[in-house]
């Protein structure tokens, strides 16, 4: 099958059009958003980074870090940086 070009799959049709939702809602609430946007994106980097050192500590010496239970930690992290008080 060299030479021929098919019809990408589902899964990449899907990812194409939320990669475009998303970029247009960012652009239509992203004025209204600009402060605690960059806050939780902060905040999400952040933790995120932990969690890639999680892993690499379990590529180095076993499974030791459960990384899968951090995962909610990211929606944590981003509903802290609209949470009414600040921390």
């Amino acid at each position: 099958m060299t030479g021929r070009i098919g019809f990408p799959g589902i899964g990449t049709v899907v990812n194409v059009i939320a990669i475009i939702a998303g970029g247009l809602i960012g652009s239509v609430f992203g004025r209204f958003l600009k402060e605690k946007q960059q806050e939780a994106l902060a905040n999400i980097s952040m933790v995120g980074s932990v969690m890639i050192f999680c892993v690499g500590i379990n590529l180095v010496w076993g499974k030791t870090v459960r990384v899968a239970n951090m995962l909610p930690g990211l929606v944590i992290a981003a509903a802290l940086a609209f949470a009414p008080w600040a921390l």
